[in-house]
């Protein structure tokens, strides 16, 4: 089956969301085509051109939980995602969240400092992303603008959670050991 014929699948389903979805994901383990990144975006680029945002958005989210484990894949889905922008295709709030945990679990906290930014540009106010987002920033040593986000949060009437004070504390002793 070729990506084209995939896709004509979903298009045919495209009043059934999880249809689509579900079919994206058992098309992808079982077609050659689609072991690789390149293919699995290729095949989300159908689904985008022909407006099933729904079964996309949905998509994006498989492709970020496959990507976790791989800076390089979920790169190439954030540099595909920029490209829909271009098209009109906006991501939804749980993509931008998904896309943030999966950039913060490989360490990128910068990368994940800007999708927060794209996705308040885009209208959302991050609830709980907060944390991911200083997390993240932590993580990759950006300790000042992690405490610059804490504060900025906390005066939006966000708690201190565990989460939060456990990353900040954590750097705070890493820079304590580099410096003595």
């Amino acid at each position: 089956m070729t990506p084209q014929e995939a896709h004509r699948v979903v298009e045919l389903n495209r009043n059934d969301t999880s249809l689509g979805v579900w079919f994206f994901k058992w098309a992808c383990r079982q077609s050659t085509y689609c072991y690789h990144v390149d293919s699995r975006i290729r095949f989300l680029n159908l689904i985008v051109s022909s407006g099933l945002f729904g079964v996309a958005h949905n998509v994006i989210i498989e492709l970020i939980k496959e990507s976790r484990g791989g800076e390089g894949d979920i790169l190439k889905l954030m540099d595909a995602l920029d490209g829909l922008r271009g098209t009109g295709f906006r991501m939804n709030y749980p993509c931008y969240s998904s896309l943030m945990m999966g950039l913060a679990k490989a360490d990128l906290g910068f990368l994940t400092f800007l999708v927060y930014r794209r996705m308040v540009d885009d209208g959302f106010v991050g609830g709980i992303d907060y944390r991911t987002l200083i997390n993240a920033l932590c993580k990759s040593g950006f300790l000042l603008a992690g405490e610059m986000f804490l504060c900025r949060f906390l005066k939006f009437g966000f708690d201190l959670d565990i989460h939060v004070c456990t990353s900040l504390v954590l750097l705070a002793g890493e820079m304590f050991l580099q410096v003595a």
